[in-house]
C-alpha cells in the first residue's frame, strides 16, 4: 500500500479510516466510482503532483526507485516521519 497525501489526510481525520478502507468488510463498499468524483480525485492528483514539483529535490517513489534503508536520504526520513504519524 503506498502512501498518498489523501491517505495521511485520512489518517488525521480518523485513524481507522486507512485500515477500515484497506481491510474493512468490502461489501460495503461501493464497487462502481462515480465519474464526477473520479474527475475530483483524479485533479486532486494533478494539483499534488504540480505541488510537489514546486517544492524542489525529491525522491519520486511512484516509479519504485527505493533508495536502501541505510542511506541518509529523503525517502528514509520521509519513511521515520510517516511512522512517527501512524503511531
Amino acid at each position: 500500500m503506498s502512501i498518498t497525501a489523501s491517505i495521511l489526510y485520512d489518517y488525521t481525520q480518523c485513524p481507522h479510516r486507512v485500515w477500515r478502507d484497506k481491510h474493512g468488510p468490502q461489501d460495503e463498499k461501493i464497487k462502481e466510482t462515480n465519474p464526477f468524483v473520479q474527475l475530483l480525485w483524479d485533479k486532486g492528483v494533478q494539483h499534488e503532483e504540480r505541488v510537489i514539483k514546486d517544492i524542489g529535490e525529491f525522491t519520486d517513489l511512484q516509479q519504485d526507485q527505493v533508495p536502501s534503508a541505510d542511506e541518509n536520504c529523503d525517502y528514509c526520513n520521509y519513511r521515520n516521519a510517516v511512522n512517527e504519524v501512524m503511531r
